[in-house]
């Protein structure tokens, strides 16, 4: 708040806004501060065009500082542009995101106005502006999808060791329970498939093979590989390359 002949004028909100992390709330205070200290003399708005500039970039400072936060989990943002080389979102603060054709399931329909989930993948400045950078087709994100259906999983008691795609197509995804009344595999599949459905038709219907880790290479390459039937396998642990028949 500031006076100019005797009249008072209010420059923006001047009340932080709820922070995710200990940096955003810095910022909101820098920008509180920056609001209460603007002073508008004769020349008015000439004079406060450079902190108006100062404002933005504090603006912009808070956005990249939020999904930095949130590099490697799920969020949720609304279609509003598809391009040839990307499709554009915006989260519920109109911010705006991308996805990069490179990131985007084949199978995937885009349609304005439709809600699409991604793992944020990158935060970083571009031509001046935030950029966010979303990825569907990457293992993390299947990994995270099953951190959201199973609780076991998100509680500590089974553990995902390796993921990996074909998006669209199939996946495996390798896990160990820590709890041996638990059985790693059933959980995730859950009571006649619950659980996997719904990532299943989040993945455009990718075939997804849960299989149980193994301290046993023969065992555990057996089971990654099912269900194709192994006669032998050749082990090379110094070029880290299997053979089998």
């Amino acid at each position: 708040m500031y006076k100019r002949q005797g009249k008072d004028f209010s420059f923006g909100n001047t009340k932080s806004q709820p922070s995710t992390s200990s940096k955003n709330r810095k910022l909101v205070r820098s920008i509180t501060r920056f609001a209460n200290t603007v002073k508008l003399d004769a020349q008015g708005r000439i004079q406060i065009t450079p902190n108006l500039k100062e404002y933005a970039n504090l603006e912009k400072e808070v956005i990249i500082n939020k999904y930095e936060d949130l590099v490697g989990e799920i969020i949720t943002g609304e279609i509003y542009q598809t391009l040839s080389r990307e499709v554009l979102l915006v989260d519920n603060e109109g911010n705006e995101i991308s996805l990069p054709r490179s990131e985007q399931i084949h199978k995937d329909k885009y349609r304005k106005g439709d809600a699409l989930r991604g793992v944020v993948t990158s935060v970083e400045m571009f031509r001046g502006n935030p950029k966010i950078t979303l990825s569907r087709t990457s293992p993390l994100f299947l990994e995270k999808l099953f951190e959201n259906e199973v609780p076991e999983i998100s509680d500590g008691l089974i553990t995902i060791k390796k993921a990996v795609r074909e998006p669209g197509e199939r996946a495996k995804i390798c896990v160990e329970s820590y709890d041996d009344r638990i059985d790693p595999v059933g959980a995730c599949v859950g009571m006649n498939g619950s659980r996997i459905h719904s990532i299943v038709r989040e993945l455009q219907n990718e075939n997804i093979d849960v299989i149980n880790f193994t301290d046993n290479q023969e065992l555990y390459i057996s089971r990654a590989l099912s269900p194709a039937k192994i006669t032998s396998m050749k082990i090379d642990n110094e070029e880290k390359t299997v053979t089998v028949y």
